[in-house]
């Protein structure tokens, strides 16, 4: 493109469009823009050029720390070498959960996870799958039903394991009642000083399956 040309499609003088070619004189907004009509550009095609950046997406969720069944029973706070991985929640999800819990269990951390085996899993197929991932609310050590008229599954204190249970309530003991009714109901007595609060490590909240 030489000066010449550019003035001819421009319709400026030759020496005008020199002038300003060599910063001696300024074009007007109206002349600058009859200019880039001429040559087919836009402001933005003047500009240095970017490596377009994909949009970020922020993933909003919540971690709760995926440990054993004993780490679970009698960490009142999880350790860190007690965490086996993390699972990831939605956001707000947690924080919706209603909580009923005794004085003394309120120090405790309350969401973990824990994962079941085939034979903890047997007495409460269908509802709970083995292998699954089941995640706890240790804020709920309460017998009353989270939703009225719905049974919740509760994890127990069976020595250093849990067992996974529907429940009630007896003259202070607990009723342990299977899903899988080829599988007994069973009765547990609290130790002497402790009561069924004492036994009941949470409310299982969600499931999460796994592949076999």
């Amino acid at each position: 493109m030489t000066t010449s040309l550019l003035a001819h499609k421009t319709r400026f003088q030759p020496a005008h469009i020199s002038n300003f070619l060599h910063g001696k004189r300024m074009l007007s907004l109206k002349a600058l823009d009859r200019l880039l009509v001429c040559e087919h550009l836009t402001v933005a095609d003047l500009l240095p050029q970017r490596p377009a950046v994909p949009a970020l997406v922020v993933a909003s969720y919540d971690l709760v720390p995926l440990v054993s069944q004993a780490a679970a029973i009698h960490e009142v706070t999880i350790a860190a070498a007690s965490v086996l991985d993390h699972i990831r929640l939605q956001s707000g999800l947690l924080n919706s959960l209603v909580k009923r819990c005794s004085a003394s269990r309120r120090v405790w951390e309350r969401f973990v996870a824990v994962r079941i085996s085939e034979s903890q899993a047997d007495s409460m197929q269908p509802v709970l799958q083995p292998r699954a991932i089941l995640l706890l609310d240790r804020h709920y050590n309460s017998s009353l039903e989270y939703f009225p008229g719905k049974k919740s599954v509760y994890a127990v204190r069976d020595g250093e394991l849990l067992r996974f249970r529907y429940l009630e309530r007896a003259a202070g003991n607990l009723v342990l009642r299977p899903s899988n009714l080829a599988n007994p109901v069973e009765l547990i007595q609290p130790e002497p000083g402790r009561t069924y609060r004492d036994l009941l490590i949470g409310r299982v909240f969600l499931m999460i399956a796994t592949e076999p």
